[in-house]
């Protein structure tokens, strides 16, 4: 018996017929069938994670440096800038120090000249509160202190004798010796050389003797010859002093023969 022809099955269900109550596809809606469907928003990711949500850490961004002056205050920015490798920074911050010290400087002394003004204004209103009466006191108490200042300040040297220069046209006298005496004081400018040169009297009259030497007659009559020899004296003496000075030479005494 022969076996029978075997007829394939398909796989695919037949479709099935329109009916009358399907509606047929609108050009519009075949189009919005057609399109591709929108795209979701994607979720954020968790703070910290990075934007594909894995958990690689998130890039943060460095704040920018501060300047130099706000990080380490104004001397230490100075401080950096005078060691800087630059040379122009480093002249920069030089001229700022010697800036600085100037202004200091000008400060000190002008507010060292406000203090002297307002004291002398003071001194001066203290004076216009006092009465003449009392000024005419305090002068005259001054005038004393001062003069005896003053005598303290002498001091007596002694007597010298010495030859007088004798001069071509003067007619030699007879029976009379060319010889002079003189007493001469000093005053000195403070009882500190007073007080020295009473130590050392003997090196100082020795001076004096020195600068004597060489004067006439005629010198020692007239007036310009007398202040020749004053000045001579007072040059001898402090050239011989270590410290003050003489302020003046008297002659109290002199004796032409």
């Amino acid at each position: 018996m022969a076996d029978e022809p075997k007829t394939p099955a398909t796989d695919a269900a037949p479709q099935a017929a329109a009916t009358p109550e399907t509606p047929a596809a609108t050009p519009a809606t075949a189009t919005a069938t057609a399109a591709p469907a929108a795209e979701a928003p994607a979720a954020e990711a968790p703070a910290g994670f990075g934007p594909e949500g894995t958990d690689a850490p998130k890039k943060v961004e460095k704040p920018k440096a501060a300047p130099i002056a706000k990080r380490v205050g104004l001397f230490g920015a100075v401080g950096e800038s005078i060691n800087s490798e630059k040379t122009h920074v480093k002249i920069w911050g030089w001229i700022f120090i010697a800036s600085m010290l100037g202004l200091i400087v000008s400060s000190v002394g002008i507010f060292n000249i406000w203090m002297r003004y307002r004291a002398s204004q003071a001194e001066i209103k203290k004076q216009q509160e006092i009465s003449p009466e009392e000024l005419a006191k305090k002068a005259e108490a001054e005038k004393k202190r001062l003069g005896e200042e003053y005598l303290q300040r002498n001091l007596n040297l002694g007597v010298f004798q010495f030859q007088m220069k004798k001069l071509l046209s003067e007619p030699e006298p007879r029976d009379i010796q060319n010889i002079a005496q003189m007493e001469v004081t000093i005053l000195c400018d403070s009882l500190a050389t007073k007080a020295y040169i009473s130590s050392h009297m003997n090196e100082v009259r020795d001076q004096i003797s020195q600068a004597l030497i060489g004067f006439s007659r005629k010198d020692l009559m007239s007036s310009a010859g007398k202040q020749s020899i004053q000045e001579k004296i007072l040059i001898k003496i402090n050239v011989s002093l270590p410290d003050g000075r003489v302020e003046r030479v008297f002659f109290t005494k002199l004796i032409l023969s």
